[in-house]
């Protein structure tokens, strides 16, 4: 049971991945007024996501080969948190920027993680199995980033509405921590 758990939780954090990926696109004229900039400062402060994104999947996943996938996605669900609390509290383009920047690096380890899980706890006949339910959880967290996240926007302001996403971050880590193993490795 433990697997499946370590492996659902890689999973969720993967789809958490997505929904903050796509949440610039609903919260646009909210982070115009709020930052009073212009759509192209927009699209550069979402970007700053994929800044982090990008630079760390190698790293991250070399890290995880070294060190195993729990502590790497239990510090990722928590790094997470915290870019999502400054990004929702920040008073300007440049602190929400680097908000931006601490998700997109700390989600960089969800995938990885996930197929990590898979590729240590299951037969290796199960890992394409798992690797594809993971990608469709992103997908999945992709859409649920657009019209529900539009109405949490609505219901609550754009900021309120990302410190319940920072509150997510901490939930994977918390759930990395206590689901995830790490494999142990022989001497040879």
């Amino acid at each position: 049971m433990l697997p499946w758990l370590g492996w659902l939780t890689g999973a969720l954090f993967f789809f958490y991945a997505w929904v903050l990926r796509v949440a610039p696109s609903v919260m646009v004229e909210d982070l115009m007024r709020e930052f009073a900039v212009g759509a192209a400062a927009i699209g550069n402060l979402s970007a700053f996501y994929f800044y982090g994104y990008a630079g760390l999947q190698i790293p991250l996943g070399m890290m995880i080969d070294r060190f195993g996938p729990r502590r790497l996605m239990a510090l990722a669900g928590f790094v997470c948190a915290g870019g999502g609390v400054l990004f929702a509290t920040s008073s300007g383009s440049a602190a929400a920027s680097l908000g931006r920047f601490l998700i997109g690096g700390s989600v960089a380890v969800s995938l990885v993680g996930a197929m990590a899980v898979a590729g240590q706890w299951f037969p290796a006949n199960r890992f394409a199995l798992l690797s594809g339910l993971a990608m469709m959880m992103g997908m999945a967290g992709g859409v649920f980033g657009q019209a529900p996240l539009r109405i949490a926007v609505e219901a609550l302001d754009w900021r309120r509405a990302m410190l319940v996403l920072a509150a997510g971050g901490a939930v994977i880590g918390l759930a990395a921590w206590a689901f995830v193993r790490d494999k142990r490795r022989g001497s040879g």
